[in-house]
């Protein structure tokens, strides 16, 4: 899993208007912990773009005064009028030592209740984990290959290398749902079924007879 690159500025004057004054240049405060020392720069806002507008989830490798920390984002703050992001907390990851994170689950595959003419239902986008920096990974596949019509996929079905799941057990993550037209399909095929088979009975009856 690769890290997005991040450059960032030293931030020593931590007054209101120093503040205003970075972020009317397009810079966006921010403070790193979680590691040996708390660090506190300022970073384009252009920079944090792969890491904010995107799906998936992302670390990143975070320069300050010739230093990188590996990182990833722990919380966003964003201006209600503008929408533009206000100010970052990174957690710095070190080794050996476990994090609590939401990462986005990706369905691959095709469902045999798709073939069937069901239709695939996402429950659950994300699933929190408890993992080691190093078994992070952007998304968390997961097969639909056994999903039929009218079953879920749920969280104690699935597993993966490295992490603790902490998402409910039971929680559904994805089902592969009878949609309405299918269900009136099969409800009107019934009556018909058995209509054709009440002439057939009654033929069958006289014959046994004989």
């Amino acid at each position: 899993m690769e890290a997005v690159k991040i450059e960032g500025m030293n931030r020593t004057d931590m007054s209101r208007s120093a503040i205003t004054a970075e972020r009317s240049k397009g810079n966006v405060p921010c403070v790193l912990y979680g590691g040996e020392q708390v660090v506190h720069f300022y970073v384009s806002a252009k920079a944090l773009k792969p890491m904010v507008y995107t799906p998936d989830f992302k670390k990143a490798e975070v320069t300050v005064n010739g230093k990188s920390y590996l990182c990833i984002i722990q919380d966003l703050q964003f201006d209600p009028i503008k929408d533009n992001v206000k100010h970052v907390d990174f957690l710095e990851l070190v080794e050996g030592k476990k994090i609590v994170v939401d990462i986005p689950v990706k369905f691959i595959g095709t469902s045999p209740g798709v073939k069937a003419g069901g239709k695939l239902l996402t429950r659950l986008r994300k699933l929190r984990v408890k993992s080691l920096p190093s078994a992070l990974r952007t998304n968390l596949e997961i097969s639909v290959e056994t999903l039929e019509l009218g079953k879920n996929i749920r969280v104690k079905d699935v597993s993966f290398e490295g992490m603790d799941i902490i998402t409910a057990a039971n929680n559904p993550i994805v089902s592969a749902f009878v949609p309405r037209q299918l269900k009136q399909e099969e409800a009107a095929a019934k009556p018909a079924a058995a209509a054709a088979a009440k002439p057939a009975a009654a033929a069958a009856a006289p014959a046994a007879k004989k």
